[in-house]
């Protein structure tokens, strides 16, 4: 065998390698990789892949907005993931506002986290929105973001309007404060 050849081999022995661990996957802990928007691209790409994925953490990481962008578009198609939790990782209301597209598309997913984000109204107004056109989502966490009683009543609207079925929002969404104290960690 040439070196061409046992490099084609050995390529293609990789990629079914991981087509089959991707495919068997359902649990995927990212957390705390200092990873950015180039890292969401290449996990955005092998999320088609993982047919049994129940839980994606990504938490505490510097996707931002345009890292939050790129995995809305994966999260939307997706048709098995149940639990998202991408806290901390300073997606601002735009990158809020993404995920909540795709929120709004995926009929599965039933828990998400967006703590520490530094959503505000905007953000939190769009998320309300999707949650309200989702039916599925049970869990929402938008702890410490800067959601304010506009964002807090945008969420209340969407849950009286009947379209959502949360049954967990944080205290600190629930029992908003017109200055709430600093906390640490985010």
């Amino acid at each position: 065998m040439s070196n061409t050849t046992v490099k084609e081999v050995v390529i293609k022995l990789q990629r079914e390698v991981a087509t089959v661990v991707l495919s068997n996957v359902e649990t995927l802990n990212f957390s705390s990789l200092g990873w950015s928007v180039g890292d969401a691209k290449c996990l955005a790409k092998a999320l088609p892949h993982c047919w049994r994925l129940k839980s994606l953490n990504v938490t505490d990481n510097a996707l931002g907005r345009a890292g939050a962008e790129v995995l809305a578009e994966a999260i939307a198609a997706n048709g098995v993931l149940i639990a998202l939790d991408l806290t901390q990782n300073a997606i601002g209301s735009d990158g809020a506002a993404a995920i909540a597209k795709a929120l709004a598309a995926n009929r599965v997913l039933t828990s998400l986290s967006l703590a520490c984000n530094k959503i505000g109204v905007d953000g939190a107004s769009a998320i309300a929105a999707a949650v309200e056109a989702n039916g599925t989502l049970t869990t929402l966490n938008l702890d410490v973001n800067k959601i304010g009683p506009k964002g807090a009543a945008a969420l209340v609207k969407a849950l009286e309007a009947g379209g959502g079925v949360l049954t967990t929002l944080p205290a600190s969404v629930t029992r908003v404060r017109p200055r709430s104290p600093k906390l640490s960690g985010c």
